[in-house]
């Protein structure tokens, strides 16, 4: 039984037929296209996924911070989500739509901003303690 590629029209034996997630017949190469661009949008999706971390791991580590877990957590999330969109990264930051990248800048941002300001308080309530005798 031979089947026709549905991504480039290649006749296919028995043998060489794939199938995609939605059922289609395709090649190895076709099939191999779409893998990676699936794995291009996860990595995309991760992006924003870790933006998000930063901004909630950063709002927990302004009441709770364990041993500064939650300030590294929000800082690194956030770093690795604004770096993510910096030129160079093109592959991925480029499957995201306009508002998703706006949304990572704040969210990253706002997550380093909180994680930075539990440093601050830590800072000043050990300067006060060492200092005021």
């Amino acid at each position: 039984m031979d089947a026709t590629c549905s991504g480039c029209g290649k006749t296919l034996i028995e043998s060489d037929i794939l199938y995609t997630a939605d059922a289609r017949v395709v090649c190895a190469a076709c099939n191999d296209k779409d893998d990676v661009a699936a794995t291009d949008k996860r990595a995309a999706n991760n992006i924003r996924t870790s933006a998000i971390t930063s901004l909630l791991v950063g709002l927990l580590s302004v009441f709770v911070n364990p041993i500064y877990a939650c300030t590294v957590i929000a800082i690194s999330a956030g770093a690795y989500a604004l770096k993510s969109l910096l030129p160079g990264n093109e592959r991925f930051s480029d499957l995201l739509s306009p508002g998703t990248k706006s949304l990572i800048w704040v969210c990253a941002c706002l997550g380093i901003a909180a994680a930075a300001f539990r440093l601050l308080i830590d800072f000043a309530i050990l300067k006060i303690v060492l200092f005021s005798r």
